[in-house]
């Protein structure tokens, strides 16, 4: 069993990743670094992640964009839904098919945000709203790594 500090840990460097300022040319590829531990502790641990870390991750990430609260504590909810329904599959595969199963929780989340935002009356007329999760799919080795190592070797830290 994994500690629920670590995991917390990881989920609040992910936010304050998801925080760090960009140059306007890197706006759209910046990695969505939340999704991105969500699905990995989901993966590995299932029982401790969840539906309801999901919505409270999302739900900071609302407050820290300042969207409409509940926009990304509802795309999370349904990435961390999908993440768990196929955990399994997506744990005994090879790295080209998880990479395409993360491309697939990541295009989700932007989907329902896109969504939302239509709804909202604020469409996202930009194609570029697409680009973070291929460049998010891309660090997936290794952050997935990294987050490995660290919670198999928590004296690395």
């Amino acid at each position: 069993m994994i500690s629920r500090p670590f995991i917390i840990l990881t989920f609040l460097v992910a936010l304050m990743l998801h925080i760090i300022p960009l140059p306007l040319w890197a706006i759209w590829l910046k990695p969505l670094w939340v999704v991105l531990v969500l699905i990995y502790w989901i993966n590995k641990t299932p029982y401790q992640v969840g539906l309801f870390i999901a919505w409270m991750t999302g739900f900071c990430l609302d407050i820290l964009n300042g969207t409409l609260l509940g926009e990304h504590a509802l795309a999370l909810t349904v990435v961390a839904f999908a993440a768990a329904k196929f955990q399994r599959r997506v744990r005994v595969n090879p790295l080209s098919s998880q990479l395409l199963h993360i491309l697939f929780y990541l295009m989700l989340y932007q989907a329902v945000l896109f969504l939302i935002q239509e709804v909202i009356g604020q469409p996202i007329r930009d194609w570029r709203f697409w680009l973070a999760p291929f460049t998010s799919m891309l660090l997936w080795p290794w952050l997935a790594a990294l987050l490995y190592k660290f919670h198999r070797h928590p004296h690395a830290i």
